[in-house]
């Protein structure tokens, strides 16, 4: 059983720690909730920009 939480794989922890929005694997996020990073991140390509 996956003993890690959501604070953990999302990466949110590593943000607090580091105080700047990072992911679990320390790449920088956009400034926007977790829950919508997930939800725009399989609807954007890789050449889009967001504003």
């Amino acid at each position: 059983m996956n003993n890690l939480n959501y604070l953990e794989t999302s990466g949110w922890l590593r943000s607090l720690k580091e105080g700047k929005s990072i992911d679990y694997n320390y790449s920088p996020l956009p400034w926007y909730s977790y829950p919508a990073i997930e939800f725009i991140e399989d609807k954007l390509k890789g050449d889009f920009r967001v504003f």
